[in-house]
């Protein structure tokens, strides 16, 4: 397996052809989505989501159930949910309450 850290958030992890990348946001480089299977979006900032590059990227994009994310038919993953994308398996962290 290979992991490959970008600029910011955005990490790529490639395993058997297979391409998975997490947070590829308006200031990763845009070859970290290169021939990527997968997207995995972890929250819905900026730095870690760039809908304009992901909209016609052609992988298959999951995102927090909870979120704000218009991404056409990007999978909805529940917090605590496992999945499989990519040839990885994951879970999704419950999302952090906010403090006052």
């Amino acid at each position: 397996m290979d992991l490959i850290r970008y600029t910011h958030a955005c990490i790529r992890l490639e395993h058997d052809g297979g391409a998975l990348v997490i947070d590829p946001g308006t200031w990763s480089e845009p070859e970290a989505l290169t021939r990527a299977v997968a997207v995995l979006i972890t929250h819905e900032h900026a730095d870690h989501v760039d809908l304009d590059r992901l909209v016609r990227l052609g992988a298959t994009i999951y995102v927090p159930a909870e979120a704000d994310i218009e991404v056409l038919d990007a999978v909805k993953v529940t917090s605590g949910e496992e999945f499989t994308a990519a040839g990885f398996t994951g879970r999704l962290p419950p999302r952090p309450r906010a403090t006052s």
